[in-house]
């Protein structure tokens, strides 16, 4: 026992000596040779010093063990408290108690799938997001419930970008917008416009007017969904050409149909706008519209009688 003891002790000070040396070759390039007491004593406290550090750098990386909804993993103390405001950092920073189990793995009642893209972004502040689309709304609920902001932030912008809306309605506010989707009927699908602007009335409105307005309103929502992807319809809501409520029906080019939905009432003392609701009429437009579909074996002519009388894009062949 006594030849184990000299041999532990023997090898410990030939381990602190090995220390001395490499401390003191240091000193002597910086500042040449010197064997001062005040050399040594500097020694001696550069290797404390050295001693130290090395002892504070291997506890910051301690290795943690998660078990997060059965999946398990390993990662590092400094990667769970990298950044302070998270849930994950108050937990493993002494702030929040934790359970572990018999195996020492630190138990998190969550998504074990999404965990993964959570440690990644812990470790470099940023990471791929998943291309699965429920996969990346699990994400952003455990990003929500951890309060990773940033990871939250860059989950929702992923979400929004790759949103594909399976109808959309253009909103016209100017001519310009106007023209370029008319011009798209000429080898493209058939346009109808509702065009509505209650503020463009200089009277009163009769009393059934805006419950009228309304059910425009609702069928042309009805419609642009029944038809997506077989008619663009659009929304006018510039106020121009003074329209309150007008249906307007394009289709290669040309302006095949207009109704005006509106009319004036005159009484003994004053003159009101009445909004009407033609709901026959505004089937029989929108069916008719379905014959100018790009595609078709045999169209219809243009009819001689469209309201415009010409072609709209006359530079653009028709096939």
């Amino acid at each position: 026992q006594q030849q184990q003891t000299t041999t532990t002790t023997t090898a410990s000070s030939q381990s602190q000596a090995t220390v001395l040396d490499i401390m003191r070759d240091e000193n002597e390039l910086e500042n040449g040779d010197g064997n001062d007491d005040d050399d040594v004593v500097l020694e001696e406290k550069s290797v404390c010093n050295f001693m130290k550090n090395t002892t504070v750098i291997h506890e910051h990386r301690k290795y943690i063990k998660l078990n997060v909804g059965g999946k398990l993993f390993t990662t590092t103390l400094d990667t769970l408290t990298s950044s302070d405001g998270h849930m994950l950092s108050s937990m493993f920073s002494g702030r929040i108690p934790v359970d572990a189990d018999d195996d020492g793995f630190v138990l998190l009642d969550r998504d074990g799938d999404a965990f993964v893209y959570v440690l990644n972004y812990l470790r470099d502040s940023e990471c791929s997001l998943p291309e699965d689309q429920g996969l990346l709304r699990r994400l952003h609920d455990e990003a929500k419930y951890f309060l990773l902001d940033g990871l939250r932030g860059r989950v929702e912008q992923s979400i929004y970008t790759n949103f594909n809306a399976s109808c959309i309605v253009p909103v016209v506010v100017n001519e310009q917008e106007e023209k370029l989707l008319i011009q798209a009927t000429v080898t493209g699908r058939p346009l109808v416009k509702l065009s509505y602007n209650r503020g463009n009335n200089r009277f009163s409105y009769t009393q059934p007017s805006t419950h009228s307005l309304l059910k425009h309103i609702e069928l042309f929502d009805k419609l642009s969904i029944k038809f997506r992807g077989r008619v663009v319809y659009a929304r006018d809501v510039s106020g121009r050409h003074g329209h309150i409520c007008t249906w307007a029906f394009f289709g290669r080019g040309r302006l095949l149909a207009e109704i005006n939905c509106t009319s004036m009432v005159y009484s003994a003392d004053k003159k009101q706008t009445k909004i009407e609701f033609p709901e026959a009429r505004l089937f029989e437009e929108n069916m008719n519209i379905l014959l100018y579909e790009p595609g078709l074996t045999n169209p219809p002519p243009i009819p001689e009688d469209s309201i415009d009388g010409q072609d709209l894009f006359p530079n653009h062949t028709i096939a």
